[in-house]
Order: C-alpha cells, then sequence, then structure tokens
C-alpha cells in the first residue's frame, strides 16, 4: 500500500460538510462565512442564499 495520502476533491464537499472539516483544520477559527464563500468559490453557479440557508437548516438539525 502506499504512503501517499488520499484527499478529497472539495467539490465534493457539502456545505455542511465544508464548515465541519475548514472547523477541524483552523481550530474552530473557520466560520460559517468561511464555509460560504468555498462554496460558492467552488461552485460559482450556486447562489449565496440558498447556499446559506442549507446552511442553517443544517445547522438546525444538530442543534
Amino acid at each position: 500500500m502506499s504512503n501517499e495520502r488520499i484527499t478529497k476533491d472539495r467539490r465534493s464537499y457539502s456545505i455542511i460538510g465544508l464548515l465541519s472539516a475548514g472547523s477541524r483544520f483552523y481550530n474552530d477559527e473557520y466560520t460559517e462565512d468561511d464555509a460560504v464563500a468555498d462554496y460558492l468559490a467552488l461552485h460559482p453557479e450556486a447562489v449565496e442564499a440558498d447556499v446559506r440557508a442549507e446552511l442553517a437548516a443544517e445547522l438546525a438539525k444538530l442543534r
């Protein structure tokens, strides 16, 4: 087996997945706004209001 690190394509992450991964890698300094900005950069066709609504809905499920 190779020692090469297998990395997941960030474009395949959901908005909640980006927030979760970012929070792990950046020690909770990664905010919801950062996740939305990253998602929009990865998916230029996405609508910011829709992304924010999806993130809010996913976070509501966790609370």
